[in-house]
């Protein structure tokens, strides 16, 4: 009934032979009833095609994304002279609501096609390979699956017999004791291992959120393979390349946030700009329950009960959204319980814009939301502070109140902080680490701001040494015009020198500098997230420091060895963070919401050099008295000595941080004639940072920009030729 129905309402259509019905990525507006002829279904392009199969008398394709929107995931063209029903989206729905049991096999039939399409599509890229029948082979034998937001797929220590390919979703791949690895998204393979040998599995992976999955076997990969030894290569070439154990990574695009507000502020408004904020880096979805009703053109579709058509219809347009977009924003509501049930299962990231302080009724409605969030998924609030509030207070707290992952401040309803907010959310996040240097990471202020003249988001910013100092007045978002004058009055007068028993200096004024400025402070009570290293000289070991008084962590930071006194903690000694790692990109380049990486490097290439050649044993009253005479110093300061040391001591972990692909873009700057001493000359050294950074920044924020047009304009084009 519902094939005949559909083929007598829909329009005629006639094809020649090789003639394209639709093209894979074209807009979908109808589906089509094969009358007489026979259609062929195939992915990829030029010498890349992978034919999936032929449709012939009463065939229906294309149903589902015509029910759900979205783009074709495969093109289509007639074998021979062919007749085809052209129904449109609207029709086809009242037809298929006037049949639902019919309509349920149909939908589960054509998603299984579309799944085995997007195999097809997903294994040719990654596997980058022109053997079409090959793949078609592994699309055809392939077992598809789904987890729900914290199933175990596997788990270490079991036999591994076959490996799984990501359609959509995320998958998170764990140690034995639930320490996180790494995540796998959309074209990700986990278990590649179990195509190749007999052996246990080691690591164990989770879905993240909801996520389907296709399943090829060792036996079936050996049967494909026997007959397609380049198949067979490609596979191991890419796990021997892309895995050590059980994953090769797949792309980090279809990255989705769940963002729901309790705070009392115009939801639509709030998400809108977050979702502004993401379209000017890649394609945006925004999905509400609202909009997810439109979609699928009948009320109450985000809310439809588990197993009927009306759920394969939203899963699939929750799959389609996944595979046409770089982000997803999922608009939670306390008033749409069910959708967002959903919603929050099928995210990455949950985010609660609430109140700075929750009053009882909405603290009751976050901690219902966050009472539905699986254990594995990050979740954050984002609290919306009074915009005439001078700064946050008490954010640890709340952190632990809530027991949430990371607080994120908001002012008001600030653009740009929501902005931030959302980069992050979503993996997009811009991320500053500015080295230590002495007296030379006055540069970094200047660095900062040719960022911020061009527009640069800094989303996260970390230091070491000098450059904590640096990244803490902007994390405390101090007005740019007096930065200048806030660290000159930090480091007026700064060194004064005692008895070196300990060190050289007292330190009492640096420390007096620095609690004035962030006492009183936690790091997690900066506007914006803060992060410096300090290096443990009892434990030989770098200590991250992410929590705790901002002040304690700067001063570790900046604790010159011999030069400042080293700072105790819990019984340990904590000095200077550029002793081990002066350019600390560790704190961000492995973090999941950070997308891009700046690092500013002011240390010198070179260190003191011999003046004279003062032979094997130096006077301190010969030098000395060198020093106060107006002859050329010939020797080496201790001072000087000591800083040049401890940089030593990390510039080959930076050199191999420079050398990879974790850093996007890295602005060393030479800085002639700067002591690593010169206290006194902040507004000279920032000029000189912000006139060395300024054209640099520019042209590479210039070339990032342009990518981002091109492919709003591509993607623009492409929905103005299949409209």
């Amino acid at each position: 009934m519902l094939i005949e129905e559909l083929a007598a309402a829909g329009e005629r259509r006639v094809l020649a032979p090789g003639e394209l019905l639709c093209s894979e990525g074209d807009e979908s507006n109808a589906a089509y009833i094969v009358l007489s002829g026979r259609i062929e279904a195939y992915v990829g392009t030029g010498d890349r095609t992978v034919v999936l199969g032929h449709h012939e008398h009463e065939a229906l394709i294309g149903e589902v994304t015509a029910l759900v929107g979205g783009h074709r995931t495969a093109s289509l063209r007639a074998v021979d002279e062919t007749a085809v029903s052209v129904v449109g989206t609207d029709l086809l729905r009242s037809v298929f609501d006037r049949h639902p049991a019919e309509s349920a096999e149909a939908v589960s039939q054509a998603r299984d096609r579309t799944d085995r399409s997007r195999v097809a599509a997903l294994l040719t890229h990654e596997l980058d390979t022109t053997d079409g029948e090959a793949v078609a082979a592994v699309a055809e034998r392939v077992t598809l699956s789904s987890l729900r937001s914290g199933e175990i797929l596997f788990e270490a220590g079991e036999a591994a017999d076959s490996a799984y390919l990501v359609l959509s979703g995320r998958l998170t791949v764990e140690t034995a004791d639930g320490t996180q690895i790494t995540q796998v998204g959309r074209g990700g393979i986990v278990g590649e291992f179990g195509l190749l040998e007999d052996r246990a599995r080691t690591a164990t992976i989770r879905a993240l959120r909801d996520s389907g999955l296709a399943r090829l076997t060792g036996a079936d990969f050996g049967a494909i393979t026997a007959t397609h030894t380049g198949l067979a290569m490609g596979f191991v070439r890419r796990i021997v390349e892309r895995s050590g154990q059980e994953t090769s990574i797949g792309s980090n695009v279809g990255r989705s946030a769940c963002v729901v507000v309790t705070a009392p502020a115009d939801v639509r408004m709030v998400t809108s700009k977050m979702v502004d904020a993401l379209d000017n880096i890649g394609s945006t979805a925004h999905l509400s329950a609202a909009r997810v009703d439109a979609m699928l053109g009948a009320a109450n579709a985000s809310t439809v009960r588990a197993g009927g058509v009306g759920e394969t219809r939203l899963i699939e347009l929750l799959h389609q959204v996944d595979a046409d977009h770089d982000h997803v924003v999922l608009e939670g509501h306390v008033d749409h319980p069910e959708w967002t049930e959903r919603a929050i299962r099928h995210a990455d990231q949950v985010v609660v814009l609430c109140s700075a302080d929750p009053l009882p009724d909405e603290e009751l409605a976050i901690r219902a939301l966050l009472a539905q969030v699986p254990a594995q998924t990050p979740t954050w609030l984002a609290l919306s502070h009074p915009p005439e509030i001078d700064r946050p207070v008490g954010t640890a707290a709340i952190r632990d109140r809530f027991g949430v992952d990371e607080v994120h401040h908001v002012s008001g309803t600030a653009t740009t902080d929501l902005a931030r907010v959302a980069r992050l959310a979503v993996g997009e996040g811009y991320a500053v680490v500015l080295s230590g240097g002495g007296a030379r990471g006055f540069a970094h202020i200047g660095a900062v701001g040719a960022m911020e003249d061009h527009g640069v988001p800094i989303d996260r910013i970390a230091g070491a040494s000098m450059g904590a100092v640096i990244a803490a007045s902007i994390a405390q978002q101090i007005d740019p015009t007096r930065r200048v004058e806030l660290v000159q009055r930090q480091f007026t007068k700064l060194l004064d020198y005692t008895i070196p028993v300990v060190s050289l200096v007292k330190g009492e004024r640096i420390t007096k500098s620095i609690h004035e400025q962030w006492g009183g402070y936690d790091i997690e009570d900066l506007w914006l997230p803060f992060s410096c290293v300090a290096t443990n000289l009892t434990t030989a070991q770098v200590v991250q420091q992410r929590t705790g008084p901002t002040d304690v962590a700067v001063r570790a930071s900046v604790a010159i060895p011999g030069v400042l006194p080293p700072v105790p903690v819990d019984g340990d000694l904590l000095i200077d963070g550029g002793v081990l790692d002066n350019l600390p990109v560790d704190l961000v380049a492995d973090d999941y919401s950070i997308g891009t990486v700046i690092a500013v490097d002011v240390t010198p290439p070179l260190g003191p050099r011999a003046k004279a050649d003062f032979g094997l044993s130096v006077s301190g009253w010969s030098a000395l008295r060198d020093q106060l005479s107006r002859r050329k110093n010939q020797y080496p300061g201790v001072v000087s000595i000591l800083m040049r040391t401890m940089l030593i001591g990390s510039a080959r972990d930076r050199d191999i941080t420079i050398a990879s692909d974790r850093v996007d873009l890295y602005v060393d700057l030479e800085l002639k004639r700067v002591s690593l001493l010169d206290f006194e000359t902040v507004e000279e050294v920032a000029a000189r940072g912000h006139e060395a950074s300024l054209d640099r920044i520019g042209e590479w924020w210039s070339e990032r920009q342009s990518s981002f047009t091109e492919n709003r304009r591509a993607r623009s084009d492409a929905a103005a030729h299949n409209s």
